[in-house]
């Protein structure tokens, strides 16, 4: 367990997440059996790991996207937020890694950082771009 700084609008989506989940132990009545999950089924109990998978796989194919695996998005998560400048240690302590050098490999290139690396070079070289 460890805490996390998350942002105002995930708190937002988590309390009505919280709010739909106590409805349904409401209408689960005495079939409810509580995990203290966050995410659970109707009914309180785990979620299964490979039907989970399939929604998400099921989503992807939705909005037009390749297939991925749902542990992926820790790697979205570190090359977005690395796009966006927060330094490395912050994403090492929001990815939960305790060495710095997993987190680098959860940080991937993205061709607009390259296109922008050239510009600085070309600005700190050559005075142009």
């Amino acid at each position: 367990r460890r805490a996390l700084v998350i942002p105002d609008t995930l708190v937002e989506k988590l309390r009505q997440h919280r709010a739909l989940q106590n409805r349904e132990r409401l209408l689960a009545g005495d079939q409810w059996t509580d995990f203290d999950l966050v995410f659970a089924s109707r009914k309180g109990t785990p979620l299964i790991g490979t039907r989970q998978s399939l929604l998400f796989q099921r989503h992807l194919e939705a909005a037009g996207l390749p297939k991925r695996r749902f542990h992926d998005m820790r790697h979205s998560c570190g090359t977005i937020l690395a796009a966006q400048g927060v330094p490395l240690v912050e994403i090492q302590t929001i990815l939960g890694h305790a060495e710095i050098t997993t987190t680098m490999r959860y940080v991937h290139s993205l061709p607009e950082s390259q296109r922008q690396a050239a510009r600085q070079m070309d600005q700190a070289l050559w005075g142009t771009g």
